[in-house]
């Protein structure tokens, strides 16, 4: 369809029905050779991300929903794949709901081990059935008898428990755990285009909030003409060069240039949902797609409208 968008100018919109566009959605989110169970997964969640997102947004465009990561990856039929399009079609209709309500199935890369809950990254998202879980078998506890603390987070980064799903698979490693430098004056930088506050230069770090999965949620910049807080967890990442996640501790080390801050983290991306790296490796150990999704979207069920 030829239109006009909300500057006058002309836009091309593409007119699809849902399962057609998610045959063009599905294998630009997840692998094409990902265990089929992981593949269905994904497509009920896409499906369900997508009408739940159905008049939330874009609503001054002659579109419903955007083609990029804003809503959901989509790149049209000539990125369709036989086994994503299989997985499409073996899920038609079907979606989660959680007591009668659709469930607003985000997803996300890699939750480094843990997920966490919708609450401490999106205001207005504490849906229970966001809640973070353990990406352990059996949901083990992952951060120990004292819950989640500077030291037991710093454990679970340097030390992740064997069999976390997404970090048993061949995919993501670069993810699951990952480490970047960054200079004190970029810090500096980002607290200041993300705060509007100088703190001057920086002199340390402090960790105001961690949520259930060990992201942050609340830091604070410390400098030598004040202080700046970063909230929530998205511009934390922003601010430090675009960090693969919060969940992340750090150490002062020497640099080529001087001390920088050393961020050693896990996952990628909110953590919030369904672990897209955790479905493959829990596929791959024989679950069915309807357990992988019960167990990253608490209390609801996978339910068919049509």
């Amino acid at each position: 369809i030829l239109t006009a968008d909300r500057n006058g100018k002309l836009a091309v919109v593409n007119a699809v029905d849902a399962e057609t566009l998610l045959k063009g959605l599905v294998p630009s989110e997840i692998f094409n050779d990902a265990p089929m169970e992981a593949l269905k997964a994904q497509a009920v969640t896409a499906r369900g991300e997508l009408f739940a997102k159905l008049g939330t947004r874009h609503t001054a465009d002659p579109y419903m929903v955007c083609a990029d990561v804003h809503c959901q990856v989509y790149r049209g039929s000539s990125r369709e794949n036989p086994r994503t399009s299989r997985a499409v079609d073996a899920t038609r209709g079907q979606m989660m709901f959680y007591k009668g309500r659709l469930v607003d199935s985000v997803y996300g890369a890699s939750c480094g081990g843990h997920t966490e809950s919708g609450s401490m990254v999106w205001q207005g998202s504490g849906h229970p059935y966001l809640t973070g879980v353990s990406d352990a078998p059996g949901g083990a506890d992952v951060f120990g008898k004292d819950g989640v603390t500077e030291e037991s987070v710093r454990r679970f980064i340097d030390h992740p428990p064997k069999g976390l799903y997404c970090g048993s698979t061949r995919y993501g490693r670069e993810s699951f755990r990952w480490t970047k430098d960054v200079s004190f004056d970029d810090v500096r930088k980002g607290a200041l285009k993300f705060s509007g506050r100088d703190v001057g230069p920086v002199t340390g770090l402090v960790t105001l909030q961690r949520g259930v999965s060990g992201r942050i949620t609340r830091l604070e910049v410390r400098g030598e003409q004040g202080k700046a807080v970063l909230s929530p967890e998205l511009i934390i990442r922003k601010a430090f060069g675009s960090l693969r996640s919060s969940l992340f501790v750090w150490d002062v080390v020497a640099g080529p240039s001087g001390k920088v801050f050393r961020f050693r983290g896990a996952g990628f991306g909110h953590g919030v949902g369904m672990c897209q790296y955790g479905a493959i490796g829990r596929a791959a150990r024989g679950r069915k797609f309807t357990d992988i999704l019960k167990h990253y979207y608490t209390g609801a069920d996978v339910v068919r409208i049509y």
